[in-house]
């Protein structure tokens, strides 16, 4: 459901931003955020390790809330990437967004 889409975004992202990430989008059901830009972190792969096991503790709130709301219980899995990339406003006039590609 929505609601139930609505809550997981909100929870996972404070959970990103706990830890110094940026989410840069929502794809579908998955969250595509980066950490140590646009803020130099030099401990980037740790902060984003936890954040991920953040968020796998987070997921007991949700589907306990979800649960007793009468929805389906969610699992999810997370992947950590780590190497250079470009990132920062990419696009054109009419669609621009702020991104992150892969520079390897």
């Amino acid at each position: 459901s929505l609601l139930l889409l609505s809550r997981y975004f909100n929870d996972m992202s404070k959970v990103i931003d706990d830890h110094q990430g940026i989410v840069i989008e929502f794809i579908g059901d998955a969250i595509l955020s980066v950490f140590g830009s646009p803020m130099k972190n030099p401990d980037h792969p740790t902060a984003c390790v936890k954040a991920a096991l953040g968020m796998l503790s987070a997921l007991d709130k949700i589907n306990h809330w979800g649960l007793a709301r009468g929805l389906p219980e969610i699992r999810i899995r997370c992947g950590v990437h780590t190497g250079h990339v470009m990132i920062g406003n990419m696009g054109f006039q009419s669609r621009m967004k702020y991104g992150v590609v892969g520079a390897e």
